[in-house]
C-alpha cells in the first residue's frame, strides 16, 4: 500500500486510494511501488489530504495541477 509509510488518518485511506488509482489512470502509470513517480503523486495526495482535503476527484485534480505546474 503507498500509503504505508506515512503518518495519515486511516479514515481517510480510501480517499487518498481512490485520487491516487485516479491520477494513475488519467496518466497510464503502472503506479509501481518502486517507481520515483509513484512516490511522488503518493506525497502530493498525503500533503493535499493533510491541508483538509478528502474529495478523490479534487485531490486528483490538484495532484495533477502540481505536476503541470512543476515546471
Amino acid at each position: 500500500m503507498p500509503f504505508a509509510k506515512y503518518d495519515v488518518d486511516p479514515a481517510h485511506i480510501e480517499a487518498m486510494r481512490s485520487a491516487f488509482q485516479k491520477v494513475c489512470d488519467l496518466l497510464q502509470l503502472n503506479c509501481n511501488a518502486d517507481d520515483p513517480a509513484t512516490d511522488s503523486i503518493v506525497m502530493k495526495i498525503v500533503q493535499h489530504a493533510k491541508a483538509g482535503e478528502l474529495d478523490p476527484d479534487r485531490l486528483c485534480r490538484r495532484v495533477l495541477l502540481d505536476i503541470a505546474t512543476r515546471e
